[in-house]
């Protein structure tokens, strides 16, 4: 089986194709703890988890502090609004997910752009945990970058792999 090298490391295509994967999968991390911190926040709880985007959490903020302050409908309808504009957000992140699964090099960077941005707003607020947290998300999304680049590459050698082990077909006499 044919592999790739980077650096003074070889790799099978399968473990690209796995650690690429993996390195994808930590949008989908941001996007199921941002789903869950935004409902924690919804119910009112006393916890969130540090990890998730900054921006769902002003979100939430102001979806709070706006129905301690409304009343009735228009606590309803600034609720409701405030959730859409998460599940957009998630959803952005989930895609980015779903897309750089898929081999979508260009969502992979566009994802950790708008992270880096995210964390910024943690570094305006003070939050310092929040920061780390996506420090930490970046420098693996950072890591795995280069597994998302080779990913193509090891794909194709699966399938020049796969098509030579194929038996050529039999003629049929009659």
């Amino acid at each position: 089986m044919d592999t790739i090298t980077v650096g003074n490391k070889s790799y099978e295509p399968k473990e690209i194709i796995h650690q690429a994967e993996k390195a994808c999968g930590w949008f989908g991390a941001i996007a199921a703890f941002s789903l869950i911190n935004s409902v924690l926040i919804f119910f009112q709880a006393e916890v969130t988890f540090v990890i998730g985007l900054g921006i769902t959490m002003i979100v939430d903020g102001f979806i709070a502090a706006a129905r301690e302050e409304s009343a009735g409908t228009f606590a309803t309808v600034l609720t409701i609004i405030g959730i859409m504009i998460n599940l957009v957000l998630i959803g952005v992140f989930a895609l980015f997910w779903f897309l750089s699964r898929r081999g979508s090099k260009a969502a992979y960077i566009i994802g950790m752009v708008l992270y880096l941005l995210d964390g910024l707003l943690f570094l305006l607020f003070g939050d310092f945990i929040g920061l780390a947290f996506h420090g930490f998300f970046l420098y693996m999304l950072f890591g795995g970058w280069g597994f998302v680049k080779l990913r193509a590459q090891a794909e194709s050698l699966l399938n020049t792999e796969h098509h030579l082990q194929q038996p050529l077909p039999q003629a049929e006499v009659e």
